[in-house]
């Protein structure tokens, strides 16, 4: 009703006659009706096939260089001999987020000593959400993620999408 009072004098204007505010009350129950939020919201729930969280999680920042990938390439070798090992990597324009738990931590810091480093961060957890493979057909279904930490109060360092795949 507060949006039917707000939109009121807008619409009397624009169509040149007056509106009761149950009027537009009504119409805007009709427009919500064909829109697609409510029926996504719920197929967004519907979605998520696992959640994990991962703790004793590091992340070190590193400027994008020529070796990079090859100190990638050899930290996924080392991390394929432990079960325990977790590693991400995030590659944007300019730098490369390296993720890993702290078993892969000094190799990382081996591999890496040529690198140069913008940033670390220790003591996080790693959440991970994925979703059903169908996941590209359902509009907004992230958006429940990022309110939900946003609301509250949650800092994240890196965020990670793959195809089905979400992670803080």
């Amino acid at each position: 009703s507060a949006l039917a009072r707000l939109l009121k004098p807008e619409l009397q204007e624009k169509h040149l006659r007056r509106f009761t505010e149950g009027a537009v009350i009504m119409a805007l129950k009709r427009v919500q009706a064909t829109l697609p939020a409510k029926k996504a919201r719920l197929r967004a729930a519907q979605t998520v096939q696992s959640l994990s969280v991962r703790s004793n999680i590091v992340q070190y920042a590193f400027k994008n260089s020529p070796t990079l990938p090859g100190v990638q390439e050899k930290l996924l070798r080392q991390a394929q001999e432990d079960e325990d090992a977790c590693v991400f990597f995030a590659r944007g324009t300019f730098d490369t987020g390296i993720i890993v738990n702290d078993v892969l931590e000094e190799a990382l810091k081996t591999l890496t000593a040529k690198e140069v480093l913008i940033k670390s961060f220790r003591d996080l957890s790693y959440i991970s959400v994925r979703f059903h493979k169908d996941i590209t057909h359902v509009p907004g279904v992230y958006y429940p993620f990022f309110q939900a930490i946003a609301w509250h109060g949650l800092n994240t360092v890196q965020i990670i999408a793959g195809f089905a795949e979400l992670g803080f």
